[in-house]
C-alpha cells in the first residue's frame, strides 16, 4: 500500500467520522482534500468514497441538488474502476437524493438497479439498505404491502450479517408500518424488539429514536399521557447523548401530544424550545418541521397572522430541502387558511 493510498484512507475515515458527529461542512472540507490529493490519479473507489461522503454531507445540510451531483460523479468514477460495490453504494445515494426531491419513479428505478448489483455481489448489509429504502417509498405512497415486504426482506437481510443498527432500524419502521395501518399492538411489539437489540448494543441515541418513534405510535392511538411520559423519558436521554437533533424531535412531538390532547399553549412552550435547538443544528428537514408544528399551534389558538408566517416559513425550508411532498401538505394547510384579512 502506497503512502498515498494510506493518508487516503485515514483522511476519508476521520471525514466519515465528521459526517457521522452532525459535522458537513467539517466533513466536505476533509473530502475535498482527499479528492485533491487523488485529482491526478487514475479513477479509484477512493475517489467514489469520497465523493459520496461529500454527497452525505450536502444532503444532511439540506441541499440535494449538490447532493445529487456529488452522487451522479461518484457513480461514474465507480464504474470506470468497475467496483460493482461502489457502484451500488453510488445508486443508493442518488436514489435518496431523487427521493427527497420528489422524485419517486427516478429514485425506485435506481434503488432497483442497485438492489440487483448488492444480491448479485452477495452484499446482505447493502442489500439491506436498499430493501429498507424501498419500504420507506413505498409507504410514503401508501403501499403498505409492499413497504412490509420491502421491509421483512431488509430485516432477513441485517440479521444474516448480525448488523444490530440495521435490525433496529428495520424494526423500528416495521413498528411505523404497524402503527399507521391501525395495528398498535403490534406496532409496540415491534417497537419493544427494537428497543431490546438497542439495548444488547447499547446504543444509547438509537434508543431513543426508538421511543420517540413508539410515542408517535402511542399518538395515534390518542394514549396522550403515555405518550407524554415516554417522550419525556425520551428527551431525557437524548439530552445526555449530545444529540440536539434527537432532542428538538423528542420536543417537537412533545408539542404536538399537547396541541392534540387540546392544549395547544402548552404545545408552543415545547416547540419554541424544539425551534431553538433545531436551529443549532445542521437539519434543514427538522427546522422546517418544527415551524409547521408551530404554525398548528398556534391556528389552534386561533392566531391565524402567526400560523400563516409560520406556515409559510416551513413552506421555503421545505422546499429548498428538495421535501416537496411535505411542502404541498403545508401550502394546503396555508390555502385552508385563506388570504389575511
Amino acid at each position: 500500500m502506497s503512502r498515498l493510498q494510506t493518508d487516503v484512507e485515514h483522511l476519508l475515515d476521520h471525514a466519515d467520522w465528521m459526517n457521522l458527529q452532525g459535522q458537513p461542512l467539517e466533513a466536505i472540507t476533509v473530502f475535498g482534500e482527499v479528492l485533491d490529493r487523488l485529482s491526478n490519479e487514475i479513477a479509484s473507489s477512493l475517489q467514489s468514497k469520497a465523493l459520496r461522503g461529500v454527497g452525505l454531507a450536502f444532503r444532511t445540510l439540506g441541499e440535494i441538488n449538490e447532493s445529487q451531483l456529488a452522487y451522479e460523479e461518484a457513480l461514474e468514477v465507480a464504474r470506470a474502476c468497475a467496483d460493482p460495490a461502489e457502484e451500488a453504494e453510488a445508486l443508493n445515494g442518488l436514489a435518496v437524493a431523487h427521493q427527497l426531491a420528489g422524485q419517486p419513479a427516478e429514485a425506485e428505478s435506481l434503488y432497483e438497479q442497485a438492489v440487483q448489483i448488492a444480491i448479485d455481489e452477495g452484499l446482505f448489509q447493502l442489500t439491506g439498505v436498499l430493501q429498507q429504502n424501498r419500504g420507506v417509498m413505498a409507504s410514503e405512497r401508501g403501499d403498505f404491502v409492499s413497504a412490509r415486504e420491502c421491509y421483512r426482506s431488509a430485516l432477513e437481510c441485517f440479521e444474516a450479517v448480525v448488523d444490530t443498527t440495521g435490525t433496529c432500524w428495520t424494526l423500528n419502521n416495521l413498528g411505523l408500518l404497524s402503527a399507521e395501518t391501525g395495528h398498535l399492538i403490534e406496532a409496540l411489539d415491534y417497537f419493544d424488539q427494537a428497543r431490546e437489540v438497542s439495548n444488547q448494543a447499547s446504543d444509547r441515541a438509537l434508543g431513543v429514536r426508538i421511543e420517540i418513534n413508539r410515542a408517535h405510535a402511542l399518538m395515534e392511538a390518542e394514549e396522550w399521557e403515555l405518550a407524554s411520559l415516554t417522550l419525556d423519558t425520551a428527551v431525557g436521554v437524548a439530552r445526555t447523548t449530545n444529540s440536539p437533533i434527537l432532542v428538538a424531535e423528542g420536543l417537537r412531538y412533545m408539542a404536538q401530544v399537547e396541541r392534540r390532547s387540546g392544549r395547544p399553549w402548552n404545545g408552543l412552550r415545547w416547540i419554541r424550545q424544539a425551534m431553538e435547538t433545531a436551529e443549532s443544528c445542521p437539519d434543514a428537514l427538522l427546522v422546517a418541521e418544527t415551524k409547521r408544528e408551530a404554525g398548528a399551534c398556534w391556528a389552534a389558538l386561533g392566531d391565524e397572522t402567526r400560523a400563516r408566517a409560520a406556515w409559510k416559513d416551513a413552506s421555503k425550508r421545505f422546499g429548498r430541502a428538495g421535501a416537496l411532498r411535505d411542502q404541498a401538505l403545508v401550502d394546503q394547510l396555508l390555502s385552508e387558511l385563506g388570504s389575511p384579512p
